[in-house]
């Protein structure tokens, strides 16, 4: 009976995984883009390396890639707070928008 409860939930994963990470509103190239930085982010050399290699097929270069790796250490070590600074470290509004403020 728990055989039977883990393949049905294992079977559930496995669908909600493939639609997020196939099918939806964004992009591919965009879902590659996020899937990078989780794999970044949670430090899962395997995922990383997989989806390196799907970055490259949908054409992301190597410098958006080293740019999503220090944003995604940037973060860190502001969560961190190695430096007492993690307030500090604020994004910047390119676009001049008001919106959200």
């Amino acid at each position: 009976m728990l055989s039977e409860a883990y393949n049905t939930l294992n079977s559930k994963f496995q669908s909600f995984r493939n639609e997020a990470l196939n099918s939806g509103v964004l992009s591919e190239r965009d879902r590659v883009l996020a899937a990078l930085v989780a794999s970044i982010s949670y430090e899962s050399s395997e995922e990383l390396r997989k989806w390196m290699i799907k970055a490259k097929q949908v054409g992301i270069s190597q410098e958006e890639i080293d740019q999503l790796a220090a944003i995604c250490l940037a973060i860190h070590i502001s969560k961190l707070d190695f430096f007492g600074q993690a307030n500090e470290i604020n994004p910047t509004d390119s676009s001049g928008s008001s919106c959200c403020v």
